[in-house]
C-alpha cells in the first residue's frame, strides 16, 4: 500500500507539535507523523507529482479545490513548503548541530534539544539550530530555569504567545566555553535532560495518559527534587541577574 512504500522511501518523518514538548524532552505521547515528498538525498522532492501516482492523486486533488488568490500556491509542494517551513529542516538533515526547540505559546516556557532531521517541527513550535551540541544544552537550561520564568513570561506581547520575543526582549550571552559558568550549565541541563528521559522512559499506565501539562508539572517537581533546579537557578542568576527572579 502507499502507506509502507512512502514509509520506505523515507517519506514518513515524525511529526513534533507543541503538545510534544516537555522540559528537557520529547513526550512519550508523540506519536504524529508526517507524509513528506523527499528524495534520496533527503531534501524536498519538488517533482514528486510528476513520477508518482500518490503524490500526483493528491496534486490534482489540491489544485481543484485550492483558493484563487494571487499569492496561493498552484500545487500541491509548494503549498506543503509555504515559506520554506519544510526545505529549510529538510535541508539539516545530517548535519551536526542540535536545534533547541520550545513552544510558540503557552503558561511556562520549557524547551528541549532535537537533532536536525530526527522529526519534523510544526507551526506550534519554533526552533533555533545551535553551533553545537554544548551550546543548545546551555540555552535549554537558561530557558527552564525557574528563576527565568517571570522574564520569559514578561517578554510577550500580547496573551500567552512567546514567538520570538525571548530572544529579542531577554539578552542572553553566546555560549563561550572558557566560560566556567556556561560549561557548568552544560552539564547541569544534560543531566537534567538524562534524568527526564530516564523517568519519562519508566512511565507506565496513568502517568503515561498525562498530558503536556500534567507530565511537565511532574519532570519540574522531579528537577526539583533532585536539587538540579536550584543548582540551575544559582548559575542562571549570575548569567542574567536583571532577568532572575527567585520566590
Amino acid at each position: 500500500n502507499y502507506w509502507s512504500r512512502l514509509k520506505g522511501a523515507g517519506q514518513v518523518r515524525e511529526l513534533i507539535v507543541s503538545k510534544d514538548v516537555l522540559p528537557f524532552s520529547i513526550s512519550p505521547n508523540a506519536h504524529l507523523h508526517a507524509l513528506i515528498p523527499t528524495h534520496d538525498s533527503g531534501g524536498l522532492d519538488r517533482s514528486a507529482s510528476e513520477v508518482c501516482d500518490f503524490w500526483g492523486l493528491l496534486d490534482r486533488d489540491y489544485q481543484e479545490n485550492m483558493g484563487a488568490g494571487k499569492s496561493t500556491p498552484k500545487n500541491l509542494i509548494d503549498r506543503m513548503d509555504y515559506g520554506s517551513v519544510l526545505s529549510s529542516q529538510l535541508g539539516l538533515s545530517g548535519e551536526s548541530r542540535t536545534m533547541v526547540v520550545y513552544p510558540a505559546s503557552g503558561d511556562i516556557m520549557r524547551a528541549c534539544r532535537l537533532r536536525p532531521g530526527k522529526a519534523i517541527i510544526d507551526f506550534t513550535l519554533y526552533y533555533f539550530v545551535a553551533l553545537n551540541a554544548s551550546e543548545a544544552a546551555y540555552l535549554v537550561a537558561l530557558m527552564n530555569a525557574p528563576c527565568l520564568k517571570d522574564a520569559f513570561v514578561q517578554s510577550r506581547d500580547s496573551g500567552r504567545d512567546f514567538h520570538q520575543h525571548p530572544w529579542r526582549k531577554i539578552p542572553i550571552c553566546r555560549y563561550d566555553e572558557k566560560i566556567p559558568s556556561h560549561v557548568a550549565l552544560v552539564e547541569l541541563g544534560t543531566k537534567a535532560e538524562e534524568i527526564a528521559t530516564s523517568w519519562l522512559s519508566k512511565l507506565a499506565g496513568a502517568s503515561v495518559s498525562l498530558g503536556q501539562v500534567g507530565l511537565s508539572s511532574r519532570l519540574r517537581d522531579l528537577l526539583k527534587n533532585e536539587g538540579i533546579f536550584a543548582e540551575i537557578d544559582e548559575i542562571a542568576q549570575k548569567i542574567l541577574p536583571h532577568q532572575a527572579h527567585t520566590k
